[in-house]
């Protein structure tokens, strides 16, 4: 195919020079019509019926099948270079950025801490440990999917994660911005790059919260008066003893054996030992408490639509 392509191409060069026979023209227009139907060397063809962009965003192309396990590419409309760029979601050619052209390899901005699904590839996933940098690109083995509320790969390639289009809604438009299905806490918003390609860039809410599009903010899900101020009261009223306590290694060893039990929990701001334990709360399936890098326990939430598992020790999906 790819000798084929290349000899299609000189053909192409040699009919388009200057003083060319009228059969050499004849030649020139038959070969690009044909060039409507040619298969490309590396498709972008997944499935018959799709419709995808040529590369360099100039063409819009309908997959076809062969009948042999390939596709051909038929264009249906020719972008004005400059002018218009190819958009796979609406079918035409549009002004302004798309996410043709967007990157499908290597990393993503980073605006959050932790692990982020690929925008366009449901089995990798991104590490960031810091704010403003590339993150780190990762990818699950073969069959497997990134799952964006464990940040494992849980999921299969044959999971709705992959099979219902990309881990993040492709952008249509300049602000359009939603919570990802996968993990509500986690956000998109699209943006236009250097290059002039509609992007999605990803965030993520804290302490549990979850995104709210209409509003543009981080929500907590049950009851955002009550739970942010009994938050707030328990960490002021506990700071006086946690000053004294938290830089002594040794006096927060005992802390989990006596806030651990069934009968009570631990009090967030107190000494706790060791970091990252989790102990579920008694009084609310959905919550938890964690010993934080910091050595004191906070008080934090699993996402909407899951529960807090103490078998696992995590939140899993589903309601309790």
């Amino acid at each position: 195919m790819r000798s084929l392509l290349l000899a299609y191409s000189l053909l192409l060069v040699a009919t388009s020079q200057v003083g060319a026979s009228p059969a050499q023209r004849s030649l020139r227009d038959f070969l690009l019509q044909l060039s409507h139907a040619l298969p490309l060397a590396d498709s972008p063809c997944s499935q018959a019926g799709e419709i995808v962009c040529a590369t360099g965003c100039y063409g819009v192309i309908l997959c076809v099948s062969n009948g042999q396990g390939g596709f051909q590419e038929v264009v249906l409309e020719t972008c004005s270079q400059g002018t218009t760029r190819c958009s796979a979601e609406q079918g035409t050619c549009v002004t302004g950025p798309t996410t043709c052209g967007a990157p499908t390899t290597g990393s993503i901005a980073c605006h959050g801490l932790g692990y982020f699904p690929d925008p366009y590839n449901c089995s990798v996933f991104h590490f960031c440990s810091a704010l403003n940098i590339n993150s780190q690109r990762m990818e699950c083995a073969a069959g497997h999917a990134y799952n964006p509320l464990t940040s494992d790969c849980s999921f299969l390639t044959s999971d709705p994660v992959c099979t219902s289009g990309p881990p993040v809604p492709a952008c249509t438009s300049v602000g359009q911005n939603g919570a990802l299905a996968t993990n509500p806490s986690m956000y998109y918003v699209c943006t236009v790059d250097a290059n002039n390609v509609l992007i999605p860039s990803l965030y993520k809410c804290d302490n549990g919260e979850i995104y709210d599009a209409p509003t543009y903010s981080c929500v907590d899900p049950t009851s955002p008066t009550s739970s942010t101020g009994t938050a707030t009261t328990a960490t002021t009223t506990t700071t006086t003893t946690t000053t004294t306590t938290t830089p002594a290694p040794p006096t927060p060893t005992p802390a989990p054996t006596s806030t651990t039990t069934a009968s009570s929990a631990p009090i967030p701001g107190t000494p706790c030992s060791p970091p990252l334990i989790r102990v579920a709360d008694p009084d609310d399936c959905t919550r938890y408490y964690e010993c934080s890098e910091n050595w004191t326990w906070v008080h934090a939430a699993c996402t909407y639509g899951t529960y807090y598992n103490p078998v696992h020790n995590r939140c899993e999906f589903g309601f309790c």
